[in-house]
This record gives C-alpha cells, structure tokens and sequence, in this order.
C-alpha cells in the first residue's frame, strides 16, 4: 500500500529487505527490478547502500528513469487477476458462504497518499472476479487520487462520497439495491458497520488487524500468518 504512493510521488525509492518479513522470491526479482532493493541480512549491506547513496542525486535519477518500464509492469501485475491471488480466493468464499440472488456489492474504500493504493488495488481484484460471476460492483470513494480513480472507472462505477454518515450512505445502498457491502478501510466506525447490516443483506471487511472491532458478516485477512484464532 505505502510502496504504491512511495513509488507514484516519482521521487527514487530505496527498499530495505529485512529478514523477519523477507520479500516472496518471484515478487522479491520483480521489486529489483523496479526500484532500488537492498538485503538487510546481507554481509555488506551497510557499505553498499552507502555507496548507492553517496552518488550524485543525478546518478540516481538516471538510474530511476532506466527502471520505470518495470515499475509499470509492477503496477500491472499487482492489479491483475493473477490466478495466486488473495483476491480470487476471497470471491469465491463469498460466493460459497455468503451467496445470495441479490447481484451487487459497493466497496467502500480510499486511496492516495497518507492512505496508499493497497485498499484500492486489492479490492479491484476482488470486484474483478466478482464482476466474473454476474455481480454488478460500485466503488463508494471519499478520498482517491487520479490514477486509482482512472483505474476503477476503467471497470466500474466510481461514486463519491462526501462523509461516512449513515444518512447519505443509506441512500446509496437503497437506490443500488445494494446486498454485499464491502469494506476496505482502516478508519471505518464499527457503529456505521452495525448501522449499514440493517439495510443490506452481507457486510464483508478486508481487514490487516485483528484486535479491530467489527460488525461483520464475513472479515477477510489476506496475511500468510494469520490465524482465525487472532479473531
């Protein structure tokens, strides 16, 4: 998420490996080759980001333009439908678990800097496989910059949302006939969560931290270490 704005602010960005959370190796030769990466765990490291650094600021930058044709593709292979995907999985258990005749589902995230593009990238995936199974997907957005926005108006509908009151939500949710309410966003009140199950059928979050509180019908934590324990 923070790596998708670091990259777009177009400023060169240095990427620390580190050994307790390492890169996935494919993903890790893709990083490479799109922005600076350095190994935390290897023996010169200290020395080589050094060097790297104490170039002159002009070195870098002509080193930084070389690798934007790889940080393109990087942006396109994070927004595919690539078939590893959390996203892929998590349409199907939606449509095993929670499937209903009802075909649409308003996803209810932001994007841009302070936030990241993460929320919005991934639940793009989401929707696009959705949207494979006859579900019709709406994007409620309050805050976003103009290439996430590009990006959804490519494939769906972008709405915009002036405030998370439960007033004007209600209203969108109503007039779309909306029954999945999808969620994708750090800052989103468990009391709005508990408002919005009485005027939809499923709510669903997409969610990196346990200890949050939720209303929900269904949560979706895409971490390789998480457990249903940590709920």
């Amino acid at each position: 998420s923070h790596l998708g704005w670091s990259i777009f602010s177009k400023l060169p960005l240095v990427f620390i490996d580190t050994p307790d959370r390492p890169l996935e190796r494919s993903f890790k030769n893709k990083i490479k080759k799109s922005i600076f990466l350095f190994n935390y765990g290897e023996k010169n490291f200290f020395e080589n980001l050094n060097n790297f650094l104490s170039q002159p600021l002009s070195n870098i930058y002509d080193l930084w333009e070389k690798k934007k044709k790889y940080r393109n593709s990087l942006f396109k292979y994070l927004s595919s439908n690539n078939k590893d995907y959390a996203g892929k999985i998590a349409a199907k258990y939606i449509l095993d678990k929670c499937w209903l005749e009802k075909k649409t589902a308003i996803f209810r995230c932001d994007g841009g800097p302070n936030i990241g593009n993460g929320h919005v990238l991934r639940t793009l995936v989401l929707a696009k496989n959705l949207k494979k199974n006859n579900i019709k997907c709406f994007f409620l957005i309050k805050k976003c910059n103009s290439f996430l926005k590009k990006l959804i108006k490519k494939d769906f509908n972008f709405i915009f949302l002036k405030r998370d009151r439960y007033d004007e939500i209600k209203k969108i949710i109503i007039k779309l006939n909306c029954c999945y309410f999808i969620i994708d966003h750090y800052n989103f009140p468990f009391r709005l969560e508990k408002k919005i199950s009485y005027v939809v059928n499923k709510i669903i979050v997409i969610e990196d931290y346990p200890k949050k509180k939720h209303f929900a019908d269904l949560i979706i934590d895409q971490n390789f270490y998480r457990e249903k324990k940590d709920y």
